[in-house]
């Protein structure tokens, strides 16, 4: 019931017939796929701080990163640099690895798009589809039949 309820609302994302295929692919498919990966993404990251949770049965939710931090850094201390890694950035280094001392070496490995790329790709999903919302916005203003004429083609 629920789920008739939300395709029944979502139904004017439904192609028209007063379009082709190609206006199809870029105001459809496309933001559909994109916001199908942006809905992953997140449901992910959601999942992982949903595990973590639970694993370590903390009160208020989960840590997106985990950053490895000197040993004197306890509490609010270790809390603000995890923080600050995620809205900043981080770089990436394998077990077998040392890390990098220099900071040219660490800025080479940076990793700074992860925490982005869900909102990215919404708005991506809405820049493909804002051209065909503002064609059917101003089809009903227009006063032209188009649609009728696609259909009788």
């Amino acid at each position: 019931m629920v789920v008739s309820e939300v395709v029944g609302t979502l139904s004017f994302l439904k192609p028209q017939p007063d379009d082709d295929f190609v206006d199809r692919l870029h105001y459809y498919y496309t933001s559909t796929l994109l916001l199908v990966a942006a809905a992953t993404l997140i449901s992910y990251a959601l999942f992982l701080i949903q595990s973590q949770v639970l694993m370590s049965l903390k009160m208020f939710g989960g840590r997106p990163i985990e950053c490895w931090v000197p040993a004197e850094y306890r509490g609010g201390w270790e809390d603000y640099t995890e923080m600050f890694c995620w809205a900043r950035s981080t770089y990436w280094v394998s077990f077998d690895e040392e890390i990098p001392e220099n900071i040219s070496d660490r800025e080479k490995r940076m990793v700074s798009y992860y925490q982005w790329t869900p909102f990215f790709f919404v708005i991506c999903a809405f820049l493909f589809y804002a051209p065909c919302l503002i064609w059917r916005m101003m089809y009903d203003k227009s006063g032209t039949l188009f649609r009728k004429f696609a259909i009788l083609l």
